[in-house]
This record gives C-alpha cells, structure tokens and sequence, in this order.
C-alpha cells in the first residue's frame, strides 16, 4: 500500500525538488478539503421526497408525514387525509399525517405527481405513481411508497412505487416515530453497547487461545479486482496493485468529493438498501461480529487530517445507524472508550480497531463525505449456524474485563509457576534435550542470553515435539521462535514481549503451548560457535478444558532472487487455527518506480484461503499488521500488532520487522485446511534482498 498516483508522478525520485513537489500536492488535497458542499440537511430523514423529477431532500414535515415509511407501522388515522390529498392531485404518494384532517395531510404529504388513495381505519394507503424516492419509505424504488392503514394491513403499491409495502403496526414503532429516530447525515451516533457479552468474553481469556471455534472467518477489503489494464496506470498501480479507491456500492446521497486519483470504482452504482448513505466498504451476510477495522487515507501520509468523513455502522437492516461517527473522532478515540486504547491503536496515520459489533441478520458499513483515497480492511466472524445477535441497551460489565486482559502486562496465569529453568551451552555439532512432563501448558516460554552474546544463538536450531507425534511441531532457529534474529522487538505485546534485565536481553513468547503426556525440545549448534543461554518454562499442570490445539510454528525463508511471485506461509490439512504471523523483509530500490524508496517491497499482499474460501485478501504488506505507509507510524505495539526495526524511506536497505497476532475474538478457525501466502513485493520480485516469516498455528491433535 503506497500513495495516490498524483504523489509518485512527481516523486519518482525522492530528492529536495519532489518533497516540496509532495509537500504542495498534500497541501492542494487539504485545501481541495474546504470545497466540500456545506450540509444544509436539517430533517431527520435524509430519504428524498416523492414526486416525478423532485430532487429535493424531503423537509422535515414530509418525514413525519410518512406513516407507512420508515417500517410500514402506520397508524389508524393516517389515510383518510391523504385520500384528500390525493384528490385534489396537489400532493403524492404516501398517507398523511396521523390525525389530521384534508389540509393538514396537504400540508405534511410529500411533494409528488400523481395523487394518492387512501383510508382510514383498517384499510390500506396506496403510494404515489412516480417520482424519485419517497420520504415514505427507505427501501422503496422510485416512486410512491407503500403505506399502511390503521390496524397494520399491508399497503399497496403505486404504479412504479416502492418495492416493500408496509408490513403493519406490529413491525415497530410508527412511521413518524421511526423518522425521529434516524438521524441527519452529520449527527453524531454511538448506542451505549454495541456488542453482547459473548463477543466481550473472547476478548478476555487468553488461555482459551489453543480452543478451537466454528466461527467462520471472512475480510472484505478494498484490494484490487477490476483495474485495467494498460500504459496509462502508474508503475505503482499496475493490474492487480490498485489497492485503494475500490467500494461494494454508493448511495444516491454519498458526498464522493473531488480530490480522487485514482478514480472511485465501484463494484455496483447502487447499493441494493436503500436506507444507506455513502459509499458501501463492508456487507456481510448472517449472524456474527465485527472483529476489525482497518482505514487509512492518503491524506494522512503527509499530515493531513480527516476533517469530514463519516463513518456509518448498519445492522440488521435498521435505517437507524449503529454508529454514525466523524472519522476523525475514531481515529483519536474521541468518540468515547470502544475506540480508544486498548479497542483502538490511537495513531495518526491509520484506523485500527478491534471492538466487537454483533449483527444478527446483516451488517453494512460505510463511508461518506468522502475527500481523498482510501484504503481498508474489515474482519468479521460469523456464526456457523446463524442465531440471534443483541447487543444491550447498557454498557457491559465483560467491557472492563476485556480492558483488564488487552492492559496486562503480562497473560501469564495468576497460578502459573516456573515449570523448568535450564542454562544452556551449545557447540558446533552439539545438541540438547529437555523434557517437560504433562499434563502441562506452557504459558511463557523465556529466552535469556548476554545482549553482546545475542547474535551467537543465530546457528541455534530448535526442535519441539508434543506427546506421542512423529515429527517436531516446531522447528527453525531459535531466534526466528522469537522473531529475534534480526532485531529484538522493541515494544511488547501480550504475545511477544522483550527487556532489558542489566546486561542480559530477555525475549519472551506468550502463546500458550498445552500438552497431555511430554514435551522434547531439543536445540542444536550448526554454527562455529559457542552459545550460552538459558531458558525458563512458565505454566500450568493442565491443559484447557475442550477441544484443544497444540502450537505449531512454520518457518518460511524464500531463496533469493526469487523465481515465484509468492511464497506459502502455512499450510495445513487438518483442524486448526492460525493466530499470528512473524516477518524480517529487507529490499532495494527499484528505479521504475520510486528509486530512493527500498521500501517498495512492502507491496505484497497477504492472503489466506480457509477451507476453500478466500479469508484474507491484502492491500498491502503493512495493512495487515495494522500499520500503513510503509510502516510510517513505527515503531508501534499494541495487543494485536507489532512493528520494528523499519528503516526510513530512502535508507537502502529498506527493512522492516513486524507481527500480527490474530488473537482475543480475532483467531482464524479452519476445519480442515488452511493456505497462506504472502506475495513478494507485488511482480516486482528483483527488488527483495531478505523474505522470512513464521507462522504461528494451533493444529488438532
């Protein structure tokens, strides 16, 4: 994930002359940010009126008139009035207000064509004949909306009317009742709980991490799949890179601005729920919950800020947004606890947020007002077997517990104890062996070693093999185990962590290892040098209650140059769970495309298909570990991500070290296969001096 192309055409070269050149296209995209249209709006229901050719937002007056709108919960003394309306051909489509007689349904009918029938008490109101779409209803067609009565009867249809006729008083609350609830399109909206406890727990134990689930992975993000071909795309674009820009759908009242380049795709011109404002970035279909959203924008890259974004949350078919935010609130965690730390990263360059959203039928996110180019990322678990999802009217009590475990210093248990402690020495040629005993789980494996004496474990391999299995779980280099061989990690997370302690270096992997009868770990020396280090078991005598994984690790290491485009960075053909991913990438610059920036290698996707469907689907090497712009805002940790040793932009060689750790309600459950891959800096491959992952699973038994 780069930048809009307008930068790079004026920075191919990233000399004094093309940073002023960035500099003074930022400053054009912050400038371009003051045209955007003021918002006039002041009904509750943005929905447009009813009447041919009316391109007038509906007034206020029209959105309480429509009584079989919002959910078609019209009541009893709505429809004589707007058959009075409808006769005199003054007024269109939908029931007049409740209550009232001829002039004031005249009055509060909107504006429209063709009259409107309707009656009173138990009959049905039909709509107006056509128009564009009426005030009546959010998910009606052009045309008059279908209305409903007094008892509830269905309405009918006008000619070219809306597409859902009013199911009647039981759906909910009256239509005039529903538009006072939806709120105008710059109205700040946040339920006090927008998840359910279940969502909350997961997000609390960390010991339940080897514990499979049934939940069903799934990402929509904005990666490429239509650019076109051809010359005229930037070097950075080419057919497949276009990462930005690309939506599911738009409404007819999303504000798309005017500063986009590249150009606004979208997969369908309309979005199929009428309630809907702006443009569509996530649709899921089922029961589930929102496990994260990643955003950012180019506008950001050069210290610019979101100043009139929307950020807009439906579920479950309410027109009424869950969430309906500023996106400068969200990225600040203005907007109150659920995004701020530990929910949300509280960076300036990018959106990563982790606080559950539950959706029972559906759920639609969206963004309006829109200024510049936009990448994104959402995640979502969905239930296997759909149910009913509610989130509380009140804020959740798990909410403090889930705080209290994404704070800790440490996940170790309270009851943990030292399991084993051993000071190692290994030569060339030489190996070890130590056994623990179980039932056990290993709850923090911790490395010790003289910080000056670090590089001489760089030869040391380690072997772990649990219980009766043929061959190790684990296998690499023991500091690849601890994502150390080229640089300890400098900011510690839940599942990786490291200090100083005098003038020793501690490093220390918190991923639970649970075993039934024994664990052998065996280290052996291939390199011409002594290394003395010690290494502590911390844990438990027992293993999680349930059907438990065993932590496996796959060390990935592409042999340079490369000949493929992309490298697999697990694999496996059996129930699991992938929980994180390690890397150490190093690259050159490549003088087609930004010839001071080795970063360029950080271009690759990540990818993964569970069970034969596609689950992640990357807009670039950084997006996935909750960063962006080539790690600009590093180096960084929080308990789902972490970056490192990054070099800046025009020191060769680009490096970069970072782990996403897909833990606390985001793990990737597979029932019987699962394939990473990890493309190699996007058909670019010559540019890569260094590509080395490991990846973190828990497999059955």
């Amino acid at each position: 994930m780069w930048m809009s192309p307008k930068a790079p055409r004026c920075a191919a070269r990233m000399t004094l002359a093309s940073v002023l050149c960035l500099a003074a296209w930022a400053c054009g995209a912050k400038s371009s940010q003051q045209t955007v249209s003021s918002e006039t709006v002041t009904t509750a229901d943005p929905q447009r009126a009813a009447g041919a050719g009316d391109a007038q937002l509906a007034r206020p007056q029209a959105a309480d008139a429509a009584v079989g709108g919002k959910d078609g919960a019209g009541a009893a003394e709505g429809g004589a009035a707007a058959a009075q309306a409808g006769a005199s051909g003054e007024r269109a489509g939908g029931a007049g207000e409740a209550g009232t007689a001829a002039a004031d349904s005249r009055k509060h009918a909107a504006d429209g064509g063709k009259g409107a029938a309707g009656h009173a008490g138990t009959q049905p109101v039909a709509g107006g004949a056509s128009g564009q779409q009426s005030s009546a209803s959010p998910v009606g067609d052009d045309g008059g909306a279908a209305g409903s009565g007094g008892t509830g009867a269905p309405g009918a249809a006008g000619a070219g009317g809306g597409a859902h006729a009013g199911a009647g008083a039981a759906r909910g609350p009256s239509g005039r009742e529903r538009s006072r609830e939806v709120p105008g399109p710059t109205e700040s909206v946040l339920e006090p709980e927008i998840a359910d406890a279940e969502a909350l727990a997961a997000m609390s134990d960390w010991s339940r991490l080897p514990l499979f689930s049934d939940g069903l992975y799934q990402q929509q993000s904005s990666r490429d799949r239509n650019a076109p071909e051809g010359p005229k795309l930037d070097p950075m674009f080419i057919k497949g890179n276009r990462d930005l820009n690309n939506f599911l759908c738009k409404s007819a009242e999303t504000e798309l601005g005017d500063t986009h380049n590249p150009a606004q795709i979208f997969d369908a011109q309309t979005c199929a729920e009428s309630y809907v404002r702006g443009a569509v970035i996530a649709r899921y279909e089922g029961s589930g919950a929102l496990r994260r959203l990643w955003l950012t924008s180019t506008i950001l890259l050069f210290g610019g800020a979101l100043t009139t974004e929307m950020l807009r949350v439906y579920v479950d078919d309410n027109p009424r947004p869950l969430i309906q935010l500023p996106l400068s609130q969200v990225m600040s965690g203005e907007a109150g606890e659920t995004f701020a730390p530990p929910f949300g990263a509280g960076s300036r360059t990018f959106i990563a947020w982790y606080y559950p959203v539950v959706f029972g039928s559906k759920l639609v996110i969206s963004l309006d007002r829109l200024q510049s180019e936009y990448y994104y990322q959402t995640d979502v678990v969905l239930d296997r077997k759909p149910r009913t999802r509610v989130a509380p009217a009140e804020r959740l009590p798990e909410r403090d517990r889930a705080i209290q475990q994404l704070t800790a210093a440490s996940p170790v248990s309270s009851d943990a104890s030292s399991l084993k402690k051993e000071a190692l020495t290994v030569t060339k040629g030489q190996s070890r062996e130590t056994r623990l005993d179980g039932p056990a789980t290993v709850e923090e494996l911790k490395l010790r070693v003289n910080a000056d004496k670090l590089k001489d474990l760089s030869g040391v391999r380690v072997a772990v093999t649990w219980d009766d299995a043929r061959e190790p779980a684990i296998e690499l280099p023991l500091l690849e185990l601890f994502s150390a061989a080229h640089k300890v990690v400098e900011r510690s997370a839940l599942a990786l962590a490291a200090n100083q302690d005098g003038s020793d270096q501690l490093v220390s992997l918190r991923l639970p290892m649970p075993f039934a009868k024994r664990a052998r770990w065996k280290l052996e020396q291939t390199a011409d040098v002594s290394a003395a280090f010690e290494l502590e078991w911390t844990g438990v005598k027992r293993v999680p209650e349930g059907g438990y994984g065993q932590l496996h690790a796959r060390r990935d290491h592409v042999q340079l140059p490369a000949s493929k485009l992309e490298t697999v960075f697990a694999q496996a053909s059996r129930r699991g769970r992938f929980v994180g991913l390690c890397a150490d990438l190093a690259g050159h610059a490549d003088p087609s495309v930004f010839s001071s920036l080795p970063l360029h290698l950080l271009e690759g996707d990540i990818r993964a298909i569970a069970d034969d469907k596609r689950v992640l689907d990357g807009t670039g090497t950084e997006d996935y570990p909750d960063n962006s712009f080539y790690f600009l805002d590093s180096p960084k940790a929080t308990p789902f991500a972490q970056s490192w040793a990054v070099s800046p932009f025009a020191q060769a060689p680009g490096q970069a070290s970072f782990c996403r750790w897909q833990v606390l309600g985001s793990e990737l459950d597979f029932q019987s296969s699962f394939k990473g891959t990890f493309e190699i800096a996007h058909h670019d491959t010559a540019v890569v001096d260094l590509h080395r992952t490991v990846a973190f699973l828990y497999l059955a038994r």
